[in-house]
């Protein structure tokens, strides 16, 4: 008996700690209003440069989110500027899109895999946190696969210039040494494309998501 109460009592613990990360993610990728600044094409360039200098590509040295690294994330998100916005009406997401994929980064949205990517063309690739909770980060991504329910989905990014409408096509759990899988290929420069990754359950593999672009609009605040 004491052995079930003792267990029980780790499971409320567990189960509330992770619903008061979920609370506090969600507050801490509120788009910060201070660093989301439409403005011309040409600043947005130079905005993205400065960004991919500061940034960090290691995807080796990305440690699981926290309340401690949620924290910290807060304290030094208007040291970033975000790159673009990322969302879809069809999963419930919606998220600041950044440069490289430091922690402080990937605890305030999504981010690039690569420097030199340009939304809308080739294979333009992004990596963000899974919580498992269905809403935050790239969760709803995450629960959608499992479910079988992800293909055909729209997922859209947006420099605040032009959004970019992409539609899944394909999903699947790869190793985590799977990143080749954001690289661009002779086929994404003829039909660009949107590559996700996020982490399974598990932490030590990864969902594999591809969308390829449908349609181009122009944005309206």
């Amino acid at each position: 008996m004491a052995v079930v109460i003792v267990a029980a009592v780790a499971i409320f613990f567990v189960l509330g700690h992770e619903k008061i990360e979920s609370q506090v993610a969600q507050r801490v990728t509120a788009l910060p209003k201070k660093n989301v600044n439409p403005v011309s094409p040409q600043k947005h360039a130079q905005v993205v440069q400065q960004a991919n200098k500061q940034a960090s590509w290691d995807m080796a040295a990305v440690k699981p989110i926290s309340l401690t690294t949620l924290a910290d994330a807060a304290l030094h998100r208007n040291d970033y500027s975000a790159l673009g916005e990322l969302y879809s009406t069809d999963l419930g997401m919606k998220m600041n899109i950044y440069a490289g994929v430091g922690n402080t980064v990937l605890n305030l949205g999504a981010g690039t895999l690569k420097q030199n990517d340009v939304m809308g063309q080739e294979n333009y690739a992004l990596a963000g946190h899974n919580m498992d909770d269905g809403r935050t980060f790239f969760s709803p991504v995450y629960t959608a696969a499992v479910r079988k329910k992800l293909k055909g989905k729209v997922i859209a990014v947006t420099d605040w210039h032009q959004v970019y409408h992409y539609r899944v096509i394909a999903h699947r759990f790869v190793p985590a040494r799977s990143l080749y899988l954001a690289d661009n290929t002779l086929n994404t420069q003829k039909q660009p494309i949107l590559t996700l990754f996020t982490c399974d359950w598990t932490g030590r593999g990864r969902l594999y998501v591809q969308a390829t672009l449908a349609w181009t609009t122009a944005y309206r605040a």
